[in-house]
């Protein structure tokens, strides 16, 4: 049986693939905590509406030079933002450490979550099939 093809697992796969993809971004933000101009990043979650004006095609466009096509910055389902922020360094840094090291723990949690629901699962198939936890 392939656990992949049940909603429940296709739902988690996606739900950490977000999680994986916000954690890079947020990383990004502290490593760049220091670099002048720099503007801290999210990833947000497009909504069906969103999918849909945007017309994205199933295959991507080939691309021969970067100047030739511009684009929004986004990472599949997932769209990168810039964090509005009130306060910035004399430099112009927008990363605020305290928040993006919170969302980082947050982004953590959630992860757990989904990796403990995740484990869950298999357990219960485990169970009705008769096997032993290993």
């Amino acid at each position: 049986m392939d656990f992949t093809q049940l909603p429940m697992f296709r739902l988690l796969a996606r739900r950490m693939d977000f999680l994986n993809a916000r954690q890079q971004v947020l990383a990004q933000n502290i490593a760049n905590s220091d670099t002048p101009g720099y503007a801290a990043k999210d990833l947000q979650v497009k909504t069906f509406g969103q999918l849909v004006a945007t017309g994205t095609p199933a295959l991507p466009v080939a691309k021969t030079d970067p100047a030739h096509l511009s684009s929004k910055q986004d990472i599949g389902r997932f769209e990168m933002r810039q964090v509005a922020t009130k306060d910035s360094t004399l430099s112009g840094n927008g990363v605020e450490l305290q928040k993006e090291l919170m969302k980082v723990s947050e982004t953590s949690m959630d992860y757990q979550l989904a990796t403990n629901i995740y484990k869950k699962q298999v357990g219960l198939f485990r169970m009705i099939l008769g096997r032993t936890q290993a």
